[in-house]
């Protein structure tokens, strides 16, 4: 064997792998060509030295079976290729050192060999490395092929490992649609052939000396079977790995286009159980899994910490035991840049919600949302606690207090919720000075249950929305003649909770419903049913993209107010041209309406009899009249948080942006891993869409009429059969089988009452506590 470089010597290890090789090497200048065989000394004699190379024969560790040598090249045959390339192969010039500056490094470029390699000319072959000639000379073509190409097997193709053929043997498979037996199956050789006797098809693979590299040694005949529809090769696993793309683009895709996709692009059918399984394993693979996301919560809140300084990240934990790892009860998270843009332009209207989440540990998603001067939303914080009660919003709303504080200026926080069962209490005790509005929509609902009519809600919606005390007076007596008793019942709600003519004038909001949050919720919906950490960075990339855009639009518009609020004034202008102005003199001005009442403007001091002007902070109709009088500018009398300066100021700040997961230190993360909370399966299939009220509208569904008398006879609500219940029997009210000998069960969702909690783990920005904050048994469920 010629040894003229160092190449050959790497080749000659490559092919005598695992044998002896005694090697005497001298400098030579030229050596003729000769066949070398194994187990044979050969001495190659020079002008100038002797080469002695020996060869001795070791036993066969691949334990090669007969199809295997059978495929296994001639070594001579292969060692007189690689001598003649070798001694044909150009002399090499060296240039000087202008011509580097051409060079360009293929480091990055994959060398993709086919089987084209070998037919190219002898011009492109001298540029080609030696190793690889003699790779795919010496055994075969390495398989390619692109998703969705169809898969042609043959004789001398080879695989990385075992698992890429195993994987291609699959696909092809089911790509021909039939069954195949498995002989053997081992790391050492995969043999199969056709489940049906009449069919001759057979393949045999097994690896090269180098132990890894699989190659196909035998391989017969095509299928002359008949076509099978369904494939047991094709299981979940399987079309997870092959729809992965389609469902990462469109996460709720529906199984019947699934079953069209397979159906189209590899011929068979699959259950509409495997289609489940499948989108449900590859959300798994893209999103990640619901209870692996609640252990790398420390580590985001860590991540928030680094790249957002002065966000505040909470984590509320709970130990049922010390030989317990702790179980999540509660997160809060705030960014700076949001709650820093709120206190600096926007109004102190907070509006706070929650929403169900829809993933198998359940939860709810708590969130603060105010309003800028565009009049569009503006997050504060959120949160994701068991359940809406006393304690949870507590834990927000104390959490809330933390990074909003008091008050800056003379005008107090004023709430606004869906009347949660002891939210009023947890509101006057953090926020004493705070303002609570409750949203009328759900005070309507409420009224309608117990006293049906239109006139009542008709009344009742005039009388929220009246900007004076005459008007709201007046509404109330028509709604106390056409029925006194809820009449009765609505005066007990206190009024400046619910009626506009009632609110605090430095606040200038009329908002009389908590659309905003509804808004929030709906905005997310797509993520309620996601992992916590996805579901999490989801609500972060949606805000800090949102941040921007209206930043940079905010930048671009002209004029004094916002784009909506101009909007409103064009309304504002053109109801003003039904009104009779006279002028009294100074600033003063007497204008009438349409209807014929007058009302008492004054320009300078910015008040309507009408009051809506200090109210919303807007010019009502009889302002805008005057001020059309007096050829003003109506942008220059609204209030100073409706102008494009505060808009900016809300959303100039930055929400910097967050590395993935797979990128974050695990390093400073104290404590024990978090487990994620008890699971909670209520029976029959996990709802999706929220449920609506009576009164409430489905838009484009048409509903159908449901009788008012289903009521399940085991909880004794209306609604609902016993097949779809979703509670426990009341003892002593159910009539259904075994009814009076169950209780209803307790509060669960990582909330244990009665019972002692041990330890409890929060993580927290800046100088917080990070870390347990005791391990000393405490009573109660909240830190």
């Amino acid at each position: 064997m010629i040894v003229s470089s160092d190449l050959d010597v790497l080749k000659m290890f490559e092919i005598h792998n695992s044998r002896e090789i005694n090697l005497y090497v001298t400098t030579t200048n030229a050596v003729p060509c000769h066949t070398v065989h194994v187990s044979e000394t050969v001495t190659v004699s020079s002008q100038s030295s002797e080469d002695e190379i020996s060869f001795s024969d070791s036993d066969d560790v691949y334990g090669l079976t007969s199809e295997d040598e059978a495929c296994v090249p001639s070594v001579g045959e292969n060692l007189r290729k690689s001598t003649c390339n070798t001694a044909a192969s150009p002399s090499v010039e060296v240039h000087g050192g202008d011509d580097f500056s051409d060079f360009e490094s293929n480091d990055d470029v994959e060398y993709n060999p086919s089987s084209d390699d070998s037919s190219e000319g002898e011009g492109e072959g001298k540029d080609k490395s030696t190793s690889r000639v003699f790779e795919y000379n010496l055994y075969g073509e390495e398989y390619h092929a692109r998703e969705g190409d169809k898969i042609v097997l043959k004789s001398g193709q080879l695989f990385e490992n075992v698992d890429k053929f195993r994987e291609v043997l699959r696909d092809y498979t089911i790509q021909q649609g039939c069954s195949i037996i498995r002989e053997k199956n081992e790391k050492a050789r995969v043999t199969a052939h056709c489940a049906d006797s009449s069919c001759m098809w057979r393949i045999h693979a097994s690896p090269l000396p180098d132990g890894v590299t699989y190659m196909i040694k035998t391989y017969r005949g095509e299928h002359t079977c008949v076509r099978l529809q369904s494939n047991s090769n094709a299981n979940s696993s399987w079309i997870a790995k092959k729809l992965g793309e389609a469902i990462r683009t469109n996460p709720d895709i529906k199984v019947d286009a699934m079953q069209t996709h397979l159906q189209q692009t590899y011929g068979i059918e699959a259950s509409r159980m495997q289609l489940y399984r499948a989108k449900r394993r590859a959300l798994d693979e893209i999103e990640g899994k619901h209870g692996s996301s609640y252990t790398m919560l420390p580590m985001y809140a860590s991540e928030i910490r680094r790249t957002n300084p002065g966000s505040l990240v909470k984590i509320e934990c709970q130990r049922p035991s010390l030989l317990m790892n702790p179980l999540f009860k509660r997160i809060f998270i705030a960014f700076e840049a949001l709650f820093k843009g709120f206190k600096a332009g926007c109004r102190p209207f907070i509006g706070i919600d929650g929403c169900h989440l829809k993933g198998p540990y359940g939860g709810v998603l708590l969130a603060a949302v105010s309003l800028d001067g565009n009049n569009g939303l503006f997050p504060i914080a959120v949160g994701v606690v068991e359940s809406e009660n006393r304690d949870s919003w507590g834990f927000f709303l104390q959490n809330l207090n933390t990074v909003i504080g008091a008050h800056s200026s003379e005008v107090p926080w004023t709430f606004m919720s869906d009347q949660q069962k002891g939210l009023d209490r947890v509101i006057v005790e953090t926020f004493p000075e705070a303002t609570h509005r409750r949203c009328c929509r759900h005070i309507c609902a409420n009224m309608r249950s117990k006293f049906p009519g239109m006139l009542v809600r008709k009344y009742f919606w005039r009388a929220a929305r009246a900007y004076n005390e005459i008007d709201f007076r007046e509404t109330m007596d028509r709604l106390r003649e056409v029925s006194a008793d809820a009449h009765t019942w609505l005066m007990k709600v206190p009024v400046a909770s619910w009626s506009r003519h009632a609110f605090d004038t430095r606040l200038k909001n009329d908002h009389v419903t908590n659309n905003l949050t509804e808004s929030f919720n709906n905005w997310v919906g797509s993520l309620r049913g996601k992992p916590i950490l996805t579901m999490l960075e989801g609500v972060r990339s949606k805000i800090m993209c949102r941040i921007r855009e209206r930043f940079a639009k905010g930048c671009s518009w002209e004029g004094i107010v916002t784009e909506n609020i101009k909007k409103k004034l064009v309304k504002i202008v053109a109801a003003s041209r039904q009104c009779t102005i006279f002028f009294a003199g100074g600033m003063e001005f007497e204008v009438k309406d349409g209807e014929g009442v007058s009302y008492v403007v004054n320009l300078g001091s910015k008040k309507c009899v009408c009051n809506s002007w200090e109210i919303s902070g807007l010019p009502c109709k009889h302002a805008a009249a005057a001020i059309s009088y007096m050829r003003g500018n109506i942008e220059e009398y609204c209030d100073v948080a409706f102008t494009n300066e505060k808009y900016i100021a809300a959303h100039q700040n930055i929400l910097h942006p967050i590395n993935d997961p797979k990128m974050w230190k695990k390093d400073g993360v104290l404590g024990d891993p978090i487990q994620p909370p008890p699971l909670k399966r209520l029976p029959g299939r996990p709802r999706k869409n929220r449920r609506r009220e009576p009164d409430e509208d489905v838009g484009g569904i048409r509903q159908g009429r449901q009788a008012h008398s289903l009521k399940c006879k085991i909880c004794q609500e209306w609604g609902h059969n016993r097949r779809t219940c979703q509670r426990a029997p009341v003892r002593g009210k159910g009539h259904g089988r075994g009814a009076t000998n169950v209780t209803p069960p307790t509060s669960t969702g990582g909330s244990l009452h009665g019972s002692q909690v041990i330890g409890s783990q929060c993580f927290t920005h800046g100088s917080q506590v990070t870390g347990y904050v005791s391990d000393i048994p405490k009573h109660g469920n909240a830190w």
